[in-house]
């Protein structure tokens, strides 16, 4: 009995040293990652099964995949194309082929070149999962690649396709030829180390831009998105993307923290149904265009948190006309041709369609339904759900409705107009064929004043996309729609 005590005992004093030893390296680890993450910058993305950006439909998620992937190109805040991994570009007479040529010198993170056959690789991957990658919509006008040699590439289009370059905002993988993923980039960092609750990033000494002044990023992953406030506010994160008015009226006043602004592509607009027996008459439209205080909707409904349109182009875009705004709020002009439309028998009653799911366009519903009553005018605002809200614009069962539009990279107008005129029609067509700056712009520019004189749409306003971070972040930060850690290279931590 003594022996076999004795064994027990050592057996005992065995499994006890052994896992003292393992929490202390556990421990040990943990202590060094705890140090190095008191010198590093906190971000935040959300539970994952694959770190590929290819496929990851996550926006928080895809920000992050940013700092470890380049792309060929990133649209400005203006939607001008600014080179990335790209060096320069140029498209044919007939504007279905793009030619690129690429950046010379890039390294992946593991040391190999980085090449044209990645970038076809790429895309060819997208293409081939279609709408399973978020950027199958971005690429599924192109036709085939080919690769004259590895810094250079022709994009073949199926047809002519105005700012196709600013699609190419797309992550390039390195080619893993069937391969298990490995999150290799080109970016400026490198994916160090990947744990259960965070992900550790280093700066990459040899990017082809410049080295990071913020040498680690640690990247907590939190549960789900709206979880990233909570984390900003006991301070685990240092960033924090805020979309919602009320989240940005709860946050403004908040003194720890810088507030950024950046242009959207959210457009919110009211529709006309030209088709509409009442609305058909253009003086109608007018008077309910003039009657439309974006001011009003801008302050009220979007806590001045957003940017009035007065084209269906957004003020801070390089093919933006500012002489197209040709019905700004005048509620004289409106009251008079109310009543001009009175004394002919002609006066409206108006419903202004929108879906109950939308409480910022049922607010700007209500205060054009409150204008249009000043006026002189019965007018009431009917809430449907979604799918009675869709299908009654499908059918042209409406007067008029509050509508929404994300425009994708390429800026394309054509998505507005339910009922392009001949002469609309024929521009829209038009903007496809140009292939320099310049004609681009002119071109747009006479869209936006057809638009305006045709009177199918008003544009109301242009959502504000918002980025809050901690006063510990140093420098300019100039996030865009498509990376919101746009310069992140070059800011520092405060110590």
């Amino acid at each position: 009995m003594n022996l076999l005590k004795k064994y027990r005992f050592v057996v005992l004093m065995v499994l006890i040293c052994t896992i003292f030893t393992a929490c202390g390296k556990t421990t040990t680890k943990n202590s060094s990652a705890l140090q190095d993450s008191t010198n590093s910058l906190h971000l935040y993305c959300c539970d994952y099964q694959s770190l590929n950006p290819l496929f990851c439909k996550t926006e928080a998620n895809s920000q992050v995949l940013r700092l470890i992937f380049d792309s060929l190109i990133i649209c400005d805040q203006s939607q001008n194309p600014t080179m990335c991994l790209a060096q320069a570009y140029s498209l044919s007479n007939d504007g279905t082929i793009l030619s690129i040529k690429l950046k010379n010198n890039v390294e992946w993170h593991d040391g190999t070149p980085f090449t044209s056959k990645d970038v076809k690789l790429s895309f060819e991957d997208v293409l081939a999962v279609g709408v399973e990658s978020p950027y199958y919509s971005n690429l599924q006008n192109i036709d085939y690649i080919n690769t004259p040699n590895d810094l250079s590439l022709n994009i073949k289009l199926k047809s002519p396709q105005v700012n196709f370059i600013n699609l190419l905002d797309v992550p390039i993988v390195k080619y893993h030829n069937g391969e298990e993923f490995k999150a290799i980039g080109t970016g400026a960092y490198i994916l160090k180390d990947e744990q259960k609750k965070s992900l550790y990033l280093t700066s990459n000494e040899n990017w082809y831009n410049s080295v990071p002044k913020i040498k680690n990023i640690e990247v907590k992953i939190l549960p789900d998105n709206e979880t990233s406030v909570y984390s900003y506010d006991s301070k685990e994160v240092d960033f924090v993307s805020i979309s919602d008015s009320l989240e940005f009226g709860k946050y403004t006043s908040n003194s720890n923290s810088n507030i950024v602004d950046y242009p959207s592509r959210d457009l919110t607009f009211l529709a006309f149904n030209i088709e509409n027996d009442t609305i058909k008459n253009k003086k109608i439209r007018k008077a309910i265009a003039y009657s439309i205080n974006k001011d009003k909707i801008a302050s009220e409904v979007l806590l001045s948190h957003g940017s009035v349109a007065n084209t269906c182009m957004n003020s801070k875009w390089w093919v933006y006309n500012e002489g197209a705004n040709l019905y700004p709020y005048n509620i004289n002009k409106s009251i008079t041709l109310f009543e001009e439309l009175n004394e002919s028998g002609e006066m409206p009653t108006i419903e202004i369609l929108v879906n109950d799911d939308n409480k910022n366009k049922i607010e700007t519903a209500e205060i054009i339904k409150n204008t249009l009553t000043e006026c002189g005018v019965i007018a009431y605002v009917q809430q449907v759900d979604w799918e009675t809200y869709s299908k009654r614009i499908a059918d042209g069962e409406y007067q008029i409705y509050i509508g929404r539009l994300n425009y994708s990279a390429d800026i394309n107008p054509k998505y507005l107009i339910n009922n392009p005129s001949n002469k609309m029609a024929d521009l829209l067509s038009k903007l496809n064929y140009q292939t320099k700056n310049n004609e681009i712009k002119n071109t747009y520019f006479e869209i936006q004043k057809q638009m305006a004189e045709e009177l199918q749409i008003v544009p109301i306003y242009f959502n504000v996309n918002t980025i809050m971070y901690s006063k510990r972040v140093k420098g300019i930060v100039a996030p865009t729609i498509g990376n919101i850690y746009n310069n992140l290279y070059d800011i520092e931590l405060s110590n």
